[in-house]
């Protein structure tokens, strides 16, 4: 692979930022250090991890993120004085790393410096300790790039939804959106009402939704569109506007803010992983997913040949997919984040 037009016009306007650091990095020469300095090492890794395969990628991927993180915390207006942005050790550690690959289980060291556990704490995204571990396989579930590529597949997958919005007229107390991809079996369910809640249970920034009903009857189940082709469905669903809360077109995008993420060009809405009580941020889902795979390759060669081997693993094609999705999935999500934290 080959660092095409898209990466190098991502990373161009990352580079644009170090003449003038964002946030605290402006400010302040220690910020401003770090920031320019891990913000070339991330291009250089991630460039470089352009030019190899799968069997060395991961690893020039994980380091690029871990070397972007230190910039994300440097600029980071959020992050607490005097050393609070500073990151120290990878922060996330993995279980028994010879498992089936959808099987081994990551969790945050505790390390109050760890870079996992700082940058989560800075992004206001969920850690977990060794009591509350979870899968890689759930967490290569919240990466949008692999909805169609799992690492096994099943109804137990929670993935991320698609929302678009639209103004629901004469209805000022609350927001409407369009929920988009919601599996067949929830949208052909005989029990639909019972299903749609439990597969959204996963979704914690939706509680509270509200769905258009099948009908007006006090017990109408949902009213599902289903797109033929795929499959999968959609479906209407409200949430009522804070107590207080302005009613305007920019308190309306403020709450959808508060339910869906951005990511890229579209707005999703993100599961939960394990006992998390909110969704990683995204920046944290990929931070997660690359720290395993480049740990495989480079402590367990041998496993991680085996994972990458096409003609043997069922794993190979989704870890190779992915991979080539991150040189330019992740710094844009770089770009974004510091939009989010400056």
């Amino acid at each position: 692979m080959t660092v095409d037009r898209a990466t190098g016009s991502l990373w161009a306007r990352l580079r644009a930022t170090r003449a003038q650091p964002r946030g605290a990095a402006a400010t302040d020469r220690h910020r401003r250090a770090v920031y320019t300095a891990a913000l070339e090492q991330a291009e250089q890794l991630f460039r470089a991890a352009a030019t190899v395969g799968p069997a060395t990628r991961p690893l020039l991927a994980f380091y690029g993120l871990s070397q972007a993180g230190r910039s994300i915390a440097a600029a980071a207006s959020a992050a607490p004085a005097p050393d609070g942005w500073r990151l120290s050790g990878h922060g996330i550690k993995g279980i028994d790393w010879t498992r089936p690959l959808d099987e081994i289980e990551v969790h945050g060291d505790g390390s109050a410096r760890g870079s996992f556990m700082r940058l989560s704490a800075i992004l206001d995204s969920p850690a977990w300790d060794r009591s509350g571990t979870v899968r890689l396989g759930a967490l290569w579930d919240t990466l949008p790039e692999n909805v169609r590529w799992p690492l096994r597949d099943g109804p137990h997958r929670r993935l991320p939804l698609e929302v678009t919005y639209f103004e629901s007229r004469g209805d000022d107390d609350a927001i409407s959106a369009t929920l988009h991809g919601l599996p067949e079996w929830v949208v052909r369910s005989t029990s639909p009402r019972a299903d749609l809640d439990s597969y959204l249970a996963a979704y914690p920034e939706a509680v509270d939704y509200q769905y258009t009903p099948i009908n007006q009857h006090p017990d109408a189940g949902p009213l599902f569109v289903v797109d033929e082709v795929s499959g999968t469905g959609s479906i209407h669903l409200r949430w009522t506007m804070p107590s207080g809360a302005g009613t305007s077109p920019a308190d309306r995008t403020r709450r959808l803010e508060t339910i869906a993420r951005t990511y890229g060009r579209t707005r999703l809405l993100f599961p939960a992983v394990g006992t998390n009580v909110a969704s990683l941020h995204p920046l944290m889902a990929w931070w997660s997913v690359l720290y395993a795979l480049s740990m495989l390759a480079r402590y367990q060669p041998a496993e991680w040949a085996r994972h990458i081997d096409v003609n043997e693993s069922g794993y190979a094609v989704p870890i190779e997919r992915l991979l080539d999705k991150a040189v330019v999935a992740v710094p844009s999500l770089v770009y974004q984040t510091l939009d989010e934290v400056c």
